[in-house]
């Protein structure tokens, strides 16, 4: 399974991201601004 978090303080949300780490998610961390061209990087 696959998260992106998206947030601009990435501090918010480790925790979140380790949580789904530990269940072996791939968690990813994007900031307001870079959110839809990471997704359509990763669309591809």
């Amino acid at each position: 399974m696959n998260l992106l978090l998206v947030e601009d303080k990435p501090d918010n949300v480790k925790e979140i991201q380790y949580h789904y780490k530990d269940k072996g998610w791939i968690v990813e961390i994007a900031d307001f601004d870079n959110a839809l061209n990471y997704i359509e990087e990763k669309k591809t």
